[in-house]
């Protein structure tokens, strides 16, 4: 199952729109190579316009570029494109366009968590199942199951939930890209892949992977389509959510890149949904002076009970002052949070216009 269904390529032909193409100097050609992101990588681009004979300008980053597709493309759409290559010629291939990709989803379904137990035990019965499959693929997953059923509750477990984002694969084509193979064959997502192609049209296993892998391309879409200098967006795989999702925002400040982390302002956010309590969002706002925490709960009730509680949070957190912790009723599920953020602002899930 093809989450991310590939178009048809572009082909970048010349300089930045309103220049005539040209064959490029060696100073030119070497200035290019050297500003251009690496093929596997992904860009984001917006269509100005459409030209006769199949001719866009697009507005990739800082540059404009005149682009050939047979592609139907309209001004203002949003696209995300792969790049494959850059000699002879630039080459891209549009991946999605980004909204669209969220459409005719259930929320459900994209924002859940991702906890690989049952394509893990599945695997295992018969044992000749997991054993058909490459060893690097083997060693990924077993490797990550034992990671989820580690008990976070100790010291160590900020360092375990950091093993499992870093084993994601979420930056797997960036690594490609690089000629990283064994820390990209090592990834969840590399491993999903393997499993979803071996077992296609073959059961639940083949549903079971393609549906993780479709719930991991889901958040570097998210990560793509978000601010990256400002927010950093990660799934949270533990296996007693329902959904979750880790939400880093720094605030932009003029001498940001000058000062070190307590002497910046970063706001934490996380975004969970549990089986017995419902939806709940924590709100971390850290400055140079100390913390403010913000629950957010789905009934009054729920944040009533977890008051209750806010002298043992203050004497459990002690290397960082409390300035204040504060509760609300107004929490909503992650996956709906989650759809804020990567939908573009003056944008709709639903079209208003028929």
């Amino acid at each position: 199952m093809n989450i991310i269904s590939p178009l048809q390529s572009l082909q970048l032909f010349g300089k930045p729109a309103g220049t005539q193409p040209a064959t490029a100097t060696t100073g030119e050609q070497q200035a290019l190579d050297t500003a251009l992101p690496k093929p596997g990588q992904l860009l984001k681009a917006l269509v100005l316009e459409a030209r006769a004979d199949n001719r866009f300008i697009l507005q990739v980053g800082d540059n404009q570029l005149m682009a050939k597709s047979d592609a139907s493309l309209r001004p203002g759409q949003a696209l995300q494109l792969q790049l494959l290559s850059t000699t002879p010629q630039l080459e891209l291939k549009i991946v999605s366009d980004t909204l669209n990709q969220f459409l005719g989803r259930s929320l459900t379904l994209v924002g859940n968590t991702i906890d690989i137990s049952t394509l893990f035990q599945s695997l295992q019965q018969p044992a000749s199942i997991f054993n058909s499959l490459s060893q690097q693929t083997q060693q990924a997953l077993e490797s990550f199951f034992g990671l989820q059923k580690s008990d976070l509750s100790g010291s160590d477990g900020g360092a375990v939930l950091k093993q499992l984002v870093d084993k994601l694969g979420l930056s797997l084509e960036n690594a490609l890209s690089r000629g990283e193979n064994a820390k990209a064959a090592a990834s969840l997502k590399a491993a999903l892949l393997e499993v979803m192609h071996s077992f296609q049209n073959k059961g639940n296993i083949g549903e079971n992977a393609g549906r993780l892998l479709g719930t991991l391309e889901f958040f570097q879409l998210a990560q793509l389509h978000a601010d990256t200098t400002q927010q950093l967006i990660f799934p949270l795989p533990l296996s007693f959510l329902e959904q979750g999702f880790l939400l880093i925002e720094r605030r932009q400040d003029e001498d940001s890149g000058k000062n070190g982390y307590d002497e910046q302002e970063y706001r934490f956010s996380l975004h969970l949904k549990l089986t017995d309590i419902g939806n709940i969002t924590v709100d971390f706002l850290h400055n140079q002076e100390g913390l403010f925490i913000r629950f957010h709960t789905d009934s009054q009730e729920k944040a009533d009970f977890i008051a209750s509680f806010s002298d043992e949070l203050k004497d459990a957190i002690s290397d960082t002052p409390i300035l204040g912790i504060s509760f609300a009723a107004d929490a909503e599920e992650p996956a709906t949070e989650l759809i804020r953020h990567i939908i573009p602002a003056g944008k709709s899930v639903l079209d208003t216009t028929a």
